[in-house]
């Protein structure tokens, strides 16, 4: 079985381990940019699946991004 992400069809198993990785900080993150999107989002279940699949992957990513922009605001 696949699952689609991104548009992109990737083994069920694949994207279960993936998602063994999400912390509370993952899901409250995604549901944030859920909120703040400025534009419409038509397809929402792919929408949050795709942003949870991706949230493992760049959430270390924006914290560093915040915190670097926070230093440089001091």
């Amino acid at each position: 079985v696949d699952v689609q992400i991104a548009g992109e069809k990737l083994p069920a198993e694949l994207v279960k381990d993936v998602y063994t990785h999400l912390t509370h900080e993952h899901v409250e993150n995604v549901m944030r940019s859920f909120e703040k999107a400025h534009y419409t989002i038509v397809a929402k279940k792919t929408w949050i699946r795709t942003a949870l699949y991706n949230s493992v992957f760049e959430f270390e990513h924006q914290v560093e991004n915040a915190w670097r922009a926070e230093i440089l605001e001091e």
